[in-house]
């Protein structure tokens, strides 16, 4: 626990220091919008159509190998739709959303504040010149997370960012055994 910026804990034993201060930068806001991109990426229902135009396109090939006549216009329309959905996926992870992200981090003043964050079984205080919050597990829906940044979903579009190089292995590791306190 955390009291007045000291660590409480059993005399003797060493305890978990389970606060950080975070100040995000361009990059930070990047990773997480390609990270939540990709998480909607998963959802069901790109993953239905992405399925349905694969499927489809494995029929048109069976057609064509068993010499079965199709519309000329069916032959060309499903790859081209394929090639377009995974292009257009492509290129909005790749050029798109940073581009974007890199505008709207300008532009939003407050992501360039210092945040601090503390955790504990309660759930996830977050401290700003701005005001105070506390988060309980249960209110959150989701932790996605890549090799730089762990975002916490309080909503299917609104998440915390939590950049990996503010915290060490065990915060980490704490952190995430008290996310798995999340609401499913």
């Amino acid at each position: 626990m955390i009291c007045s910026g000291r660590e409480i804990g059993e005399p003797g034993k060493s305890v978990m220091n389970r606060a950080v201060t975070i100040t995000l930068v361009e990059a930070d806001y990047v990773a997480a919008n390609r990270l939540h991109l990709l998480n909607q990426y998963k959802g069901r229902g790109p993953v239905a159509v992405l399925c349905v135009l694969i499927a489809s396109y494995i029929l048109v090939l069976a057609a064509s190998f068993a010499e079965l006549a199709l519309p000329e216009m069916l032959n060309l329309l499903i790859p081209a739709l394929l090639l377009w959905l995974l292009g257009a996926r492509w290129l909005n992870y790749l050029w798109f959303v940073p581009r974007a992200t890199r505008r709207l981090f300008r532009q939003q003043k407050t992501l360039h504040r210092p945040m601090s964050y503390s955790w504990s079984q309660a759930g996830l205080k977050v401290s700003s010149e701005n005001g105070e919050w506390l988060f309980a597990w249960a209110d959150y829906l989701e932790l996605a997370e890549n090799g730089t940044i762990m975002l916490v979903y309080e909503g299917p579009r609104l998440f915390q960012m939590l950049p990996k190089r503010f915290f060490t292995s065990e915060q980490l590791a704490d952190l995430r055994r008290h996310a798995g306190k999340l609401a499913a």
